[in-house]
């Protein structure tokens, strides 16, 4: 695909804004920003979303300090046909426990993959300033009870409360 750019050039290069110049998509542009995030050292990223719409870049999340918003801002400002930045990321210090929601998150779904193998598809977890809710659907009362416990015990969780239905049909493909 071939177009002539202007207006969003303008004050920029004006070797990217050449007539022939491939366009490049919002998709592109998304990877690219992934990409520079996650080389930065100073950034962990796996807590950073990006959005890519014509060219407007938006980074939402949180990071633990100022200074890896700053750096994850930095980082997006080098990539070609990066229009407009957007950064709704939020700085927010680890909890009283020491760890963030989604470092519980993980934790808890390790846990649980860890605990119960062939369950771990069919349940979601849910947090929120170290209480934990866990959803979906299992065979048994016991796989129910397993999740829970496996989860209760982790550095950080404030609480459970699960909301796991139990389905009362056979296991026909042996998962217990």
């Amino acid at each position: 695909m071939f177009a002539l750019r202007i207006a969003a050039g303008a004050g920029r290069d004006p070797e990217l804004f050449k007539e022939d110049a491939a366009v490049r998509t919002d998709l592109d542009i998304q990877q690219d920003v992934v990409k520079e995030l996650h080389r930065a050292p100073e950034v962990h990223d796996q807590d950073i979303a990006v959005k890519v719409s014509d060219g407007l870049v938006t980074l939402t999340g949180f990071v633990g300090n100022e200074l890896e918003r700053y750096t994850a801002e930095c980082a997006v400002k080098g990539i070609p046909d990066v229009v407009a930045l957007a950064n709704d990321i939020e700085v927010k210090l680890p909890s009283d426990n020491g760890q963030s929601d989604p470092a519980i998150a993980r934790e808890a779904l390790a846990a649980i993959g860890g605990a119960l193998p062939l369950c771990r598809e069919r349940v979601k977890v849910f947090v929120h300033q170290g209480h934990i809710t866990l959803e979906g659907d299992l065979d048994t009362e016991l796989q129910r009870g397993d999740v829970e416990r496996a989860v209760r015990g982790l550095k950080a969780v404030t609480s459970v409360c699960n909301l796991i239905r139990v389905s009362l049909r056979r296991a026909s493909s042996g998962q217990v």
